[in-house]
């Protein structure tokens, strides 16, 4: 199990790992209220996971590039819509 999650993590998977080391948990805590395996394993492995710095965005702070921001995404949606609307009336075209 140890050897999944350091090649998971090795190739810059973090979220991957994470995942399947909660899947791995969940199976052992399962197997414990069963009564099938004594402790669960994964939880020696708290800590181990190493997370990625976080990237962070871009922020608009100008009022400018917010107008022109919200007037494409408003742009945008009636484009869809129309698409979404001519699809509909006429599907064979």
């Amino acid at each position: 199990m140890l050897p999944l999650i350091q090649r998971l993590g090795n190739a810059g998977k973090y979220e991957m790992s994470i995942r399947v080391k909660q899947v791995i948990s969940q199976i052992f805590s399962y197997g414990t209220l069963t009564g099938r395996c004594d402790d669960d394993l994964v939880y020696a492995l708290r800590g181990f996971i190493i997370s990625p710095e976080p990237e962070h965005f871009v922020s608009l702070t100008n009022t400018a590039d917010v107008t022109r921001l919200l007037r494409l995404i408003g742009a945008y949606s009636r484009v869809m819509v129309f698409r979404a609307v001519r699809r509909w009336i006429m599907p064979g075209k």
